[in-house]
């Protein structure tokens, strides 16, 4: 009870706030619309969201993101409007970023901040990070989705918003943010608003079957192929592989991410995992953590991070000359340092 409490008086949005934000979106003439980069379920979610209800607003509307978000979303009405080129016009007179913060997490600011600087900024987030200075932050660091807060904070204002396909994206977010409810904070409020947006008839049916109950042979074939990397080192497991092995399995990074690390998230006796992607310039990191004493999202802290408590991300830059298998095991010794298994 006293949860429920908490999160009731602490997340709800100062009601100027989003006043202004409904202002600023009447005012506009053409909206840009931001997730972040390789969007998930969430950032896409929020698009969607804002499309259906901006677009009731007889608003022109845009979206981006990048790359082409995963094949897994294919199914989605409505997904082949989000762009993944943007041509800096200045037609657009107010600019949104859904599920991110700062310039960094899209790669369309690049070189382009003057640009963004100038325009109308609005920020839809629910993670910890830096925010232009410039923009009106709607946030919640306290959520665990991104759409789960919007739903809190305009079902009340504008009930008539709501039909069935804006609930079900807003449901979509929530369920896979938390992977299908295994990674929220355990509270009650994201199951609440889940149930809550189920009533306003999301079809879970839908979400459940295309997004946790689908599996592709190439899938099982990948994480056989490298399931015998997986290491334990005194209680922290991880795992590393190469993008170019599961484009070899025809696979994108949300069909082999999210099976992958759902799976090994699955195992009874793990208390933390590490996942790691080497790309060319970079290593990419998921933390897994199965024990409410683990708190991912600090661990991923200590490098350049988003998060959540038991499923953050993190990323390090590789040098040139470094060998990616020993740069991992430093990654390793790092977070032993900080946890005791």
């Amino acid at each position: 009870y006293s949860y429920t409490l908490y999160w009731i008086y602490n997340t709800m949005v100062d009601q100027q706030l989003l006043k202004k934000f409904q202002s600023q979106v009447e005012q506009a003439t053409h909206i840009a619309i931001f997730g972040h980069d390789n969007p998930d379920g969430d950032a896409i979610w929020s698009m969607l969201w804002l499309w259906r209800i901006i677009e009731k607003m007889e608003k022109k509307v845009s979206y981006f993101a990048s790359p082409k978000a995963s094949k897994i979303f294919d199914f989605l009405p409505d997904i082949e409007k989000i762009q993944t080129e943007f041509d800096y016009s200045n037609r657009y007179d107010l600019i949104i970023f859904v599920d991110f913060s700062p310039y960094t997490r899209t790669v369309f600011s690049a070189g382009k901040y003057d640009y963004f600087d100038s325009k109308q900024l609005i920020v839809i987030d629910h993670h910890i990070g830096d925010t232009p200075m410039h923009a009106l932050a709607l946030k919640d660091d306290k959520a665990d989705s991104n759409c789960e807060w919007i739903f809190e904070n305009t079902k009340k204002i504008r009930s008539d918003w709501y039909d069935s396909d804006v609930a079900t994206c807003l449901y979509l977010g929530i369920a896979t943010d938390t992977g299908s409810f295994q990674y929220d904070k355990q509270w009650s409020r994201s199951l609440a608003n889940a149930a809550e947006l189920v009533d306003l008839w999301a079809n879970k049916s839908l979400v459940t079957k295309k997004i946790f109950w689908t599996l592709k042979l190439s899938q099982l074939k990948f994480v056989s192929h490298i399931m015998p990397r997986f290491t334990d080192d005194d209680g922290i497991w991880y795992i590393r592989y190469g993008s170019n092995e599961y484009e070899q399995f025809d696979l994108d990074r949300e069909e082999m991410a999210g099976y992958m690390t759902t799976l090994i998230s699955k195992i009874e006796w793990l208390k933390i995992a590490l996942i790691f992607k080497i790309e060319t310039d970079c290593i990419k990191i998921s933390f897994r953590s199965q024990s409410p004493d683990i708190n991912g999202a600090e661990l991923a802290g200590q490098f350049w991070w988003w998060w959540h408590f038991y499923a953050a991300g993190a990323k390090v830059m590789l040098a040139l000359w470094e060998d990616p298998v020993d740069r991992v095991k430093n990654v390793v010794e790092i977070v032993k340092e900080k946890i005791i298994v």
